[in-house]
């Protein structure tokens, strides 16, 4: 099932196990192309199609961390990532967020860096999400999950590069009102360093 939460003539809200499996599909579909829950089963794909699927059990971040499911992925234009095919059950992520007004994103240049703490496990295990007010409304914000952005290691430094351009495209600059607030929360994995031995 998948829920709508209503106030008045508002849309608040999507939620359920079907949008969230959805969106876990969607990031596995890189670097473009299609992938199937395996529970549809392969008589879903019409049978001159079915050739260029290809089966695989994966784990999905709420959804499958302890026992892998199957989906069915486009052979050709999808390459499932290592990361999805480990457990990832035990992993502890860290959180950052960043609150910028209509100002200050106005004034920004055309990329901006987050330096992160620790360094990440990989980029797929880093999750950048746009949150926003609707301009009739502070209550309501609107919540996207943000692929514009490159992940590097400078010397000790480990840095998130976010491309500005795309995320003032994202929000809708012209509707966002005078005052308004855009939140930036960046979700990480960090990287297990060796232990170094003592004596």
């Amino acid at each position: 099932t998948a829920c709508c939460l209503y106030s008045g003539d508002q849309i608040l809200d999507y939620s359920g196990h079907l949008l969230n499996l959805a969106s876990r599909l969607n990031d596995l579909a890189r670097p473009s192309g299609i992938v199937i829950d395996g529970n549809y089963l392969s008589s879903v794909i019409p049978e001159t199609q079915r050739g260029v699927f290809k089966s695989q059990q994966v784990y999905l971040r709420g959804i499958a961390e302890d026992h892998p499911v199957e989906v069915f992925f486009l052979d050709k234009f999808v390459r499932i990532s290592d990361v999805a095919l480990s457990p990832i059950a035990d992993e502890s992520w860290n959180t950052v967020v960043k609150t910028f007004t209509k100002g200050e994103l106005l004034k920004m240049q055309s990329f901006w860096r987050q330096d992160l703490s620790n360094p990440a496990k990989s980029k797929e295990k880093i999750k950048v999400t746009i949150t926003r007010p609707r301009r009739d409304t502070k209550k309501f914000v609107i919540i996207h999950d943000f692929k514009d952005f490159s992940y590097s290691e400078e010397g000790s430094t480990p840095v998130i590069r976010l491309n500005v351009d795309k995320l003032r495209a994202l929000v809708d600059m012209d509707n966002l009102a005078r005052n308004g607030k855009v939140s930036i929360k960046f979700e990480y994995v960090p990287k297990t360093l060796p232990r170094t031995a003592t004596a």
